[in-house]
């Protein structure tokens, strides 16, 4: 027992409590750490994809872009912080392969969770993109 300012508490509850801050603040990280992530480039599109798969007997669709510097998504979001989007489908269907833009994006690429950074704005530009198709 450990007595801090006349109140007992035991040495299991203390390790307990943290460990269970410990866990939040880790699924925390995890599950919203991406969406804090935010970075601007210049990209060519090299080529876009409409995807659904199916897991568990539920669709899910996703919107690739594959770029000369890795592979986006274009999806639409609700974020503290980066506004909310709900017509990706128009964005996303004005992205032309062969042409540069700057992007700004939100997220990491994870490979092993199947995760990209998702497009925030695409703006048709004329400078250098990072890269090459």
């Amino acid at each position: 027992m450990l007595s801090i300012k006349g109140l007992r508490i035991s040495l299991s509850l203390l390790v307990s409590i943290a460990v269970v801050l410990a866990a939040v603040v880790i699924t925390a990280v995890c599950a919203y750490g991406d969406y804090i992530h935010k970075s601007s480039r210049v990209v060519t599109v090299c080529g876009v994809e409409k995807v659904a798969k199916t897991d568990d007997g539920k669709t899910i669709t996703g919107n690739l872009v594959y770029t000369s510097d890795g592979v986006y998504t274009y999806n639409d979001y609700a974020w503290l912080g980066l506004g909310m989007r709900t017509s990706s489908l128009d964005g996303y269907g004005k992205i032309a392969v062969g042409e540069k833009y700057a992007i700004e994006t939100y997220g990491w690429r994870n490979g092993v969770l199947n995760m990209a950074p998702n497009i925030i704005s695409a703006t048709p530009t004329d400078e250098s993109p990072v890269g090459s198709c």
